[in-house]
C-alpha cells in the first residue's frame, strides 16, 4: 500500500487529519484492547465532523494492517461498551451499515 492512497480499496490517505483526538475515558477503559482505540481513532478520522461514516472492514482491516475478525471483534466491544453505535439500512437494494460514534 503506498503512503498517499491505497487504490484496492479507493481511500486517499492524505484526506484523514493529521491528528485525532480519543476521549479520556476511552483509553482510561481497562476492558479495551489497543486494536479497539485504534479503530476507534481510525473511524473518528474518516467521520472527521461528519455525524456518520461507512466503511468496509476489509478496508479497515486494511487500514490497520489487521484481520477482518480482528476488525470484527474491535467494533463488538466498541458496540458494547457503548463507544459506537452500528446500524444497518437498506439504501436501495444494498444494505449499507453505518458507525456512529
Amino acid at each position: 500500500m503506498s503512503q498517499e492512497q491505497n487504490t484496492k480499496y479507493n481511500i486517499n490517505l492524505s484526506e484523514f487529519p493529521d491528528d485525532v483526538t480519543i476521549p479520556m475515558v476511552l483509553l482510561q477503559d481497562k476492558n479495551l484492547n489497543a486494536h479497539a482505540i485504534k479503530l476507534y481513532a481510525i473511524i473518528k478520522a474518516i467521520m472527521e465532523d461528519a455525524a456518520f461514516c461507512s466503511i468496509t472492514n476489509k478496508c479497515l482491516a486494511n487500514l490497520m494492517g489487521k484481520s477482518t475478525a480482528t476488525i470484527q471483534r474491535s467494533l463488538k466491544l466498541l458496540e458494547n461498551r457503548n463507544y459506537l453505535a452500528i446500524v444497518t439500512g437498506r439504501n436501495g437494494i444494498y444494505w449499507e451499515r453505518y458507525f456512529f460514534l
